[in-house]
């Protein structure tokens, strides 16, 4: 069949062109996956201290519903988000100077690897308690919709006993919404965080993206030993919003869903619950073993790996490339590489005064630990 004949919506790439295909999906599918890789091996010959948390295997969850992010946007992050922060457009440096701790890192080298952010791109710093950003990022769209209020982008529905509802509300005609964009495991759904956050979202009609990865272990538990219902986005009908399970190994899968997701709570329409059948490769962390699953699970899912299922997506729909391919995996490696050797470079390494400030917020007391550490370091 000729494909200028196809229905758009009936090519598995939802009409994606080759040039978004390749720029927008491909690019940061491909770089999150180079640069987790080097990091695994980055560790394993232990040029970086801690432990180290990949995300292989999660890319296209990240990355089809990280490109969807515009400024102001929030993106609260798990440890496996590195694919949402690179399409967010976070830069290897930017990356391996948490890793490494070093005097650049965004977070002042005060983060646990892999617990990394980024302010200036809104990225929230993940920590190890489970569930918490969930909470963050309903607080982040609560925040988004008062703001509208007070610009006179928002009315108050009240009834004819003056009374409103929490959620009674439209959006002005032509406004948009900022969005919150929340990634977490099927564990974290377990947790009281999780189930306050959607519930308070589903009541007020927050813009919130919830992004939940059902990659079958929450650490070493099986998620049928966590969660009672055969699919997580079964979940929402309670809280008042949307549900929608997708393929999270393909990324013009999860980046269709995330886009009506996005469309209809920038425009006042409320949260979704979004979740994505996916896996990862490696243990929770690299110093889990995984013994608790079998090889031949893994790979099962590693035939469907997500570079895998976009380059035969792309093929059947005729936008892929081996061309656009190689020059993409080119300049992901140089930039790679390039970071590296600026991330080990001795004058990277953080300096003693730097924890001082960052620990220590009041100045005249920084001052003060400030003289006590140079009169030491003159002794």
């Amino acid at each position: 069949m000729n494909s200028k004949k196809i229905n758009q919506k009936q090519k598995k790439s939802f009409g994606v062109d080759q040039q978004t295909a390749f720029e927008v999906l491909y690019h940061p599918l491909l770089k999150a996956r180079l640069l987790d890789e080097r990091m695994v091996k980055l560790f394993n010959q232990g040029r970086f201290g801690g432990t180290y948390f990949s995300g292989c295997g999660q890319e296209a969850t990240n990355v089809g519903a990280g490109v969807h992010m515009v400024e102001g946007d929030i993106l609260a992050p798990s440890h496996r988000q590195l694919g949402a922060m690179v399409a967010r457009g976070i830069t290897a440096k930017r990356v391996l100077a948490q890793v490494y701790s070093t005097a650049e890192s965004p977070d002042g080298a005060q983060q646990h690897p892999c617990h990394f952010g980024d302010p200036e791109l809104d990225i929230v710093s993940p920590t190890g308690h489970v569930a918490i950003q969930v909470v963050l990022a309903a607080g982040s769209a609560y925040a988004y919709l008062l703001d509208a209020y007070r610009k006179g982008d928002v009315k108050i529905n009240w009834d004819k006993d003056g009374i409103v509802w929490a959620g009674n509300w439209t959006l002005k005609k032509g406004s948009k919404l900022n969005c919150a964009f929340a990634f977490f495991g099927d564990g974290a759904t377990a947790k009281g965080d999780f189930h306050e956050s959607v519930n308070f979202a589903g009541i007020h009609k927050l813009p919130v993206i919830y992004m939940a990865e059902n990659n079958i272990w929450a650490e070493s538990v099986h998620v049928t030993e966590n969660v009672p219902v055969e699919r997580l986005s079964d979940r929402a009908a309670a809280y008042g919003m949307p549900g929608v399970t997708v393929d999270g190994q393909n990324v013009f899968e999860v980046y269709h869903a995330v886009q009506e997701a996005v469309e209809r709570a920038r425009s006042g329409g409320g949260p979704t619950l979004v979740e994505c059948l996916t896996y990862r490769y490696h243990g929770h962390s690299m110093i889990d073993p995984a013994d608790y699953r079998t090889d031949e699970e893994v790979e099962k899912w590693k035939k469907r790996d997500p570079l895998i299922v976009f380059e035969q997506v792309a093929k059947e729909d005729g936008i892929w490339s081996d061309k656009l391919a190689k020059e993409t995996e080119d300049r992901i490696n140089n930039e790679i590489e390039e970071a590296i050797d600026w991330v080990e470079d001795e004058s990277t390494k953080p300096k003693p005064d730097q924890f001082i400030d960052v620990t220590f917020r009041d100045p005249k007391f920084n001052d003060a630990i400030r003289k006590r550490w140079e009169k030491r370091k003159n002794v």
